[in-house]
C-alpha cells in the first residue's frame, strides 16, 4: 500500500491518494484509521476530516478478497498558523546597490520572499539562507533568525521601496512588512 502525500501541510482537509496490488486474489476493500481510531471503509481518494493543527498518524489498510491484510502509515503534520511578520526589515543604499537586513523568531520560517517596487523584471526574490542566533533572556533561551539580502540591480539615485514575507514549511505566508524608499 501506498499512500500521499505526507509530511507538512497548511490545508487541514488534506486529500489522500492511495494504492496496491494484489495479483491472486485483488483488493476487496480499503480502510483508513486516524490517530489511532477505529477503522472505517474509504476509496482513494479520500479527503481526510478536518484536522486540528498538529501531528496526526494516518493507517491505511489494504484488505484482499482472502482476508489477508497490508497497512501503510502515513503522518500529516498540519500547520494553519502563518508566521510572524519579519521583524526590524530595514535597508540601506550603497554603491549600485541596496542592502536588506532583518529578524525573525518564528522558528519554522523556512524562506522569505521578497518584492521591489520598481519591480524586478523576473518577479520576486526568495531567501532561504540565513542564519540563527540563540541567547538567554528572562531565565530562557530565545533564538532569532537573521536574513539579508543585496539588490545589486539598482542604480545610483533610484528610489526602491521593499516588501517581504515571511514563508514557513507548510507554505502559509506572513503578513507583509514594507521598508520606506531606500
Amino acid at each position: 500500500v501506498t499512500i500521499v502525500p505526507e509530511g507538512w501541510s497548511n490545508n487541514n482537509q488534506p486529500v489522500l491518494y492511495f494504492q496496491t496490488v494484489d495479483e491472486t486474489s485483488g483488493t476487496d476493500r480499503f480502510e483508513c484509521s486516524i490517530d489511532n481510531g477505529p477503522f472505517a471503509a474509504v476509496i482513494s481518494p479520500y479527503t481526510v476530516p478536518l484536522l486540528s493543527d498538529g501531528e496526526h498518524s494516518v493507517e491505511v489498510k489494504a484488505v484482499d478478497r482472502a482476508g489477508w491484510e497490508q497497512s501503510a502509515f502515513v503522518e500529516l503534520l498540519i500547520d494553519t498558523t502563518p508566521p510572524a511578520a519579519p521583524g526590524n526589515f530595514r535597508g540601506v543604499g550603497g554603491n549600485n546597490k541596496n542592502i536588506l537586513k532583518w529578524t525573525e523568531t518564528d522558528l519554522d520560517t523556512v524562506a522569505f520572499a521578497i518584492t521591489r517596487d520598481p519591480a524586478w523584471a523576473d518577479g520576486e526574490r526568495v531567501v532561504s539562507d540565513f542564519s540563527t542566533s540563540t541567547f538567554e533572556e528572562d531565565g530562557g533561551t530565545v533564538a532569532i533568525q537573521h536574513g539579508g539580502y543585496v539588490d545589486e540591480e539598482t542604480v545610483n539615485g533610484d528610489v526602491a521601496t521593499y516588501t517581504i514575507r515571511a514563508v514557513d514549511r507548510a507554505g502559509n505566508w506572513s503578513v507583509p512588512v514594507s521598508t520606506p524608499g531606500i
